[in-house]
């Protein structure tokens, strides 16, 4: 009778063991599973981050290219909200510091309004600019009667002009030495379109000349690489919690194995 008791206490409390491991095994494979799922949303979030960031680049380099605003506007408020969704979803628990990746985020948040005020300018230069280049292709019309080599030299000016502003800056020097000779000039004609030629001329030269500034600014914030340096780290931050789970799991696996084949032997 007292080996009977012994033996149904000791089966008593591997059942309970065992009964107890169930649970917590289905606990840390719903976590995982979880986690799982967060981390899949996280990266969505940062690969469309990424793809937005790219097509800012694109309208910001391709100057003079009509396009519509609204699906720039549209883009700019996507991108937004997706960083907010993004800094909303990064209490994990395999991210063992999410305060350094929310403050990368905002650095990067402040860093993109930059880049949404240079696409501001470059929406509202874009028309100043195309309509200066229209109204001195008119201009030009009225010195048809300047000697060929000048009137030449204007040609030559709109054209690099035009390079310039669709992003072709190589020849900025270039355009700027024309400049010096087309000042020149009007010193020795009286010709008040030709000063005017010059004047407009020289404004549009600075406009593009302050797009180009504000672009380098940008083109140094590299938003799209530190998004991937996000992704890779907490990439990193998942498989090492994704290592330690697979073996916590395992060891729950044993054990309820051990415990069952133990009651079974009792």
């Amino acid at each position: 009778m007292k080996n009977f008791l012994k033996r149904f206490d000791t089966i008593s409390v591997l059942l309970v063991f065992f009964l107890v491991s169930i649970p917590f095994f289905i606990f840390c494979a719903n976590r995982i599973n979880n986690n799982i799922k967060q981390f899949s949303k996280q990266s969505t979030y940062i690969t469309h981050l990424k793809l937005l960031d790219k097509d800012f680049n694109y309208f910001i380099s391709k100057r003079g290219i009509i396009t519509n605003y609204d699906i720039i506007n549209d883009k700019i408020n996507n991108f937004y909200t997706t960083l907010n969704y993004l800094k909303n979803n990064l209490n994990t628990n395999y991210i063992s510091n999410n305060q350094k990746y929310i403050k990368e985020l905002n650095k990067i948040e402040k860093d993109f309004q930059i880049k949404v005020n240079l696409i501001e300018h470059i929406k509202s230069y874009n028309s100043l600019i195309l309509n200066s280049l229209y109204y001195l292709h008119d201009l030009k019309k009225r010195l048809h009667k300047l000697p060929i080599k000048d009137y030449d030299m204007l040609d030559d000016i709109l054209f690099l002009s035009t390079e310039i502003f669709s992003n072709n800056l190589n020849n900025i020097n270039i355009l700027k030495k024309r400049l010096q000779y087309l000042k020149e000039l009007i010193k020795n004609k009286n010709n008040k379109y030709l000063f005017y030629f010059y004047n407009d001329e020289q404004a549009l030269l600075s406009r593009i000349i302050f797009i180009k500034n504000e672009q380098e600014i940008v083109n140094n914030q590299n938003i799209y690489e530190r998004l991937e340096n996000i992704y890779l780290s907490l990439k990193s931050d998942f498989n090492s919690y994704i290592n330690i789970s697979n073996i916590i799991i395992l060891g729950v696996v044993l054990l309820l194995g051990l415990l069952l084949t133990t009651i079974m032997r009792l």
